[in-house]
């Protein structure tokens, strides 16, 4: 438990083996003497209330990705999880405040129905503070879900100075990924998601035959949407595919090598 003599914020889902955005800032605040916890484990039926109760009474619910706590498309429990979000937030919220970060309007590869726009209309509703990474963000928010533009406060996503500061030169780079550099590089990197179009432009490359070669780096959402792109890749010998989580010093690497990316 924490301690209650600090300001205490918990940042929930626990994603920071996946999101370097929620590490780098969590470290900021806690630079800025804020007590900063993760709410790791999932406990079940309300796993919000449930799991705010290892934590003091005031401290903040710090909302990253509330379809984390809504339940995965086409699982079991799926509409089971989609009806009680709503509920098990209010619970978890009643004696504290709550701060959200609207990453997107709507969240990734999930279905808008009527109560998942519901459910994300009743966060905003109860949220004491959200925060958009631009202005038009905020506009967005405004006209979709009518979030009062005077609880939103504009705070620009952060940068990761270390991945684009001292890199190492193109033929260093190349001889240590043991790739050639004969033909220039279009890397796609990130989280290899359905949402990010990566198909339309596998079709593309196969279509156009362009000059570059195109490099997919970065950890895929499932085994079966990685056999996908491998499938729909097929033969061809331009699109390399490199699905899996990479440190930062090869993605340094793949930035170092790459002649633009997408």
């Amino acid at each position: 438990m924490a301690n209650e003599n600090y300001l205490t914020t918990v940042f929930a889902p626990d994603w920071r083996s996946g999101n370097s955005h929620q590490h780098h800032l969590g470290e900021s605040l806690k630079n800025l003497g804020v007590q900063v916890d993760y709410l790791s484990h999932y406990r079940r039926v309300f796993p919000l209330l449930r799991g705010m109760k290892a934590f003091p009474e005031k401290s903040i619910l710090y909302l990253h990705w509330p379809e984390a706590y809504m339940g995965t498309p086409g699982q079991r429990l799926y509409t089971f999880r989609q009806a009680r979000f709503a509920y098990d937030l209010t619970f978890a919220c009643r004696s504290r405040p709550l701060a959200v970060t609207a990453h997107n309007i709507y969240p990734h590869n999930y279905p808008r129905t009527d109560l998942f726009t519901q459910n994300l209309k009743a966060m905003y509703d109860r949220a004491d503070g959200v925060i958009a990474h631009s202005t038009a963000a905020v506009e967005e928010l405004s006209a979709e879900f009518q979030v009062s533009s005077e609880q939103i406060r504009v705070i620009r996503h952060g940068e990761v100075p270390e991945l684009i500061h001292n890199l190492p030169t193109r033929k260093d780079a190349a001889s240590q990924l043991g790739w050639s550099l004969e033909r220039p590089v279009c890397l796609m990197f990130g989280a290899v998601s359905p949402y990010k179009g990566i198909e339309e432009v596998f079709k593309y490359w196969n279509q156009n035959q362009p000059s570059f070669q195109l490099v997919i780096v970065g950890r895929h959402d499932s085994d079966e949407y990685g056999e996908s792109l491998k499938s729909i890749a097929g033969a061809n010998q331009s699109i390399t595919l490199r699905l899996d989580f990479v440190a930062s010093e090869e993605l340094q690497q793949w930035l170092s090598v790459a002649d633009c990316c997408l």
